[in-house]
């Protein structure tokens, strides 16, 4: 497969890139795959399907809602501010790519030996070396395939599977 459009020097890609790379992946495929997406992923796949790229099925695990996360991200902040910033050290400041200990405290339990966790935190570096354009995927939420409910019509025609939330 061809790597990532993103050149060396950029440091984000927008929805549509990440959604442009399946793209250009799923058409070299003799079939269409069955695709699964987590969390901040799904929003790619979201694009990908909406405009109307070949699948399968898609599994989303734990997905950000084609309606946005905006509902999510209030709740977490009113429930437990410190566990909101937490998530918020180890994800969008890509602490976890950093710190065993910050990776530790939002992604594994204390069971995880010490050279297992080094070697997640290696690929967490690997996989934000390139990160997610923030205002991009603000501005690209909700879908604008969502319905008023939040569910995306392309999931009615496709074998779908949400663990974490509801298509």
């Amino acid at each position: 497969t061809q790597p990532s459009p993103a050149k060396a020097h950029q440091k984000s890609i927008t929805v549509r890139q990440h959604a442009d790379d399946l793209m250009q992946l799923a058409n070299t495929m003799p079939k269409p795959p069955a695709i699964v997406a987590h969390s901040f992923g799904a929003a790619y796949v979201y694009d990908y399907l909406a405009r109307g790229g070949p699948a399968a099925g898609a599994c989303f695990l734990a997905p950000v809602p084609p309606s946005g996360n905006a509902a999510m991200v209030g709740r977490l902040l009113r429930r437990s501010p410190a566990k909101a910033l937490l998530v918020t050290r180890a994800l969008a400041f890509k602490g976890a790519a950093r710190s065993p200990d910050l990776a530790r405290a939002v992604f594994f339990d204390d069971s995880m030996p010490a050279e297992a966790l080094e070697r997640y935190v290696q690929r967490f570096a690997d996989d934000s070396r390139v990160g997610l354009d923030l205002g991009d995927y603000q501005r690209n939420l909700p879908s604008v395939a969502a319905r008023a409910d939040g569910s995306a019509p392309w999931a009615d025609s496709l074998p779908t599977c949400v663990i974490g939330g509801r298509a």
